[in-house]
């Protein structure tokens, strides 16, 4: 059993290396001279397409108002009913 653990032990301490640093690249631009001109392109800048209004694809019924109106009566009429017959006075 100690010999067990006496190899555990020295082969742990055989695998620990020790920690490698990074290698670590330095560039320096210190001594160089940059001669030339500006390039840019060349052309005109083009302007962007105009913005194109399409007719929407969904429109709601001709008697969609005269419905919406009728099914607003309809609610107030069954609220005001259960006003009424849970004994509110609509306060």
């Amino acid at each position: 059993m100690r010999w067990l653990i006496a190899l555990v032990l020295l082969a742990a301490t055989a695998s620990a290396e020790e920690p490698r640093k990074e290698k670590r690249t330095v560039v320096r631009f210190d001594g160089d001279a940059i001669d030339g001109d500006v390039v840019r392109p060349e052309g005109d800048l083009v302007a962007a397409r105009p913005q194109v209004s399409l007719p929407t694809l969904v429109s709601p019924p001709a008697s969609f108002d005269r419905e919406a109106a009728r099914d607003l009566q309809r609610a107030a009429q069954a609220a005001g009913a259960l006003v009424r017959q849970e004994g509110g006075d609509g306060d």
